[in-house]
């Protein structure tokens, strides 16, 4: 990553979204980044599909998207985000990976946040599916956080994977983005070279992963998506440290590894993308969002 001018934030209609936009916010006025907020109804989209009437089915869906984009509206103007230049978009479609990637390949942002769904709910600590497929497809690098918020000064780490001599240049890119991050935001930055057996902090001479992760509050990892099982997607250092970190973890990727997504039939509703920012406020303020739906099934 080497600028950061838009962002994508993807909510999910928790209270857990504030935490999220609060950091979202924040790397927007450090880099002067503009935000699209984004959220999709999958599990609307997924009873859709045992509706048989398909105009029925087209008006809820259209339903779910009015309430969504009202959503992110007041979310974004409740978070601190009124000098921030914000859009909303909204989906109702299924898989949410799927639907998050077809709108990052869309609006091509630099970065793509989005809340790491809850250990609690995965086994064993693992990311879970839709978070797992995101990894892997993202066509943008990717930032899974947690609660945790950010200190004043954050800590930054970059964790390169030394198993593999093939992937030089993507140790060389997590490095580049660690500093870029850290540059941007301020706060320290600490480097961790292992390998499955053996990992070595420079600096520090503790190799002890788990120390590294607590010592840190953004981790940036390489994400691999040229391997075709998705538990293979990197190497074994940086799969432990993705699942098991109580930090938030950037993932980032060659832009070799990128493969477009296949094309799917969508139906795009003629509401116009709604804009919220310091210059946008205004009685024009609220005119609509876009929106994107898969067609009626």
């Amino acid at each position: 990553m080497e600028k950061l001018t838009s962002i994508l934030v993807v909510l999910d209609g928790s209270s857990r979204d504030v935490s999220l936009l609060v950091k979202a916010a924040r790397l927007a006025a450090a880099f002067g980044a503009r935000v699209e907020l984004f959220s999709c109804d999958w599990m609307q989209a997924e009873a859709l599909k045992r509706v048989g009437d398909a105009e029925a089915a087209q008006a809820l869906r259209a339903a779910s998207l009015r309430e969504q984009c009202a959503y992110l509206t007041r979310r974004a103007q409740n978070v601190g985000m009124r000098n921030v230049a914000v859009a909303v978009d909204a989906a109702c479609e299924t898989p949410l990976y799927e639907a998050i990637v077809r709108k990052a390949f869309s609006s091509r942002p630099d970065l793509v946040m989005k809340r790491m769904t809850e250990p609690s709910r995965t086994a064993h600590g693992a990311l879970a599916p839709n978070d797992l497929q995101l990894v892997r497809t993202c066509p943008a690098p990717l930032l899974l956080c947690r609660d945790n918020p950010w200190p004043v000064w954050p800590r930054f780490g970059a964790s390169v994977d030394l198993s593999d001599a093939d992937l030089a240049p993507l140790a060389a890119l997590t490095i580049r983005t660690a500093r870029f991050l850290r540059n941007g935001c301020g706060g320290e930055l600490e480097l961790l070279f292992g390998e499955p057996a053996r990992s070595t902090v420079p600096g520090r001479g503790d190799g002890d992963p788990g120390a590294f992760q607590r010592d840190c509050d953004i981790i940036v990892l390489g994400a691999l998506t040229r391997r075709t099982s998705a538990t293979r997607m990197a190497g074994a250092l940086t799969r432990r440290l993705m699942e098991s970190a109580c930090s938030d973890v950037v993932l980032v990727k060659p832009s070799s590894a990128l493969a477009p997504l296949k094309n799917r039939n969508v139906q795009v509703l003629s509401i116009p993308t709604r804009c919220i920012g310091s210059e946008q406020m205004g009685a024009e303020e609220g005119a609509g969002c876009r929106a994107r739906t898969e067609g009626a099934t």
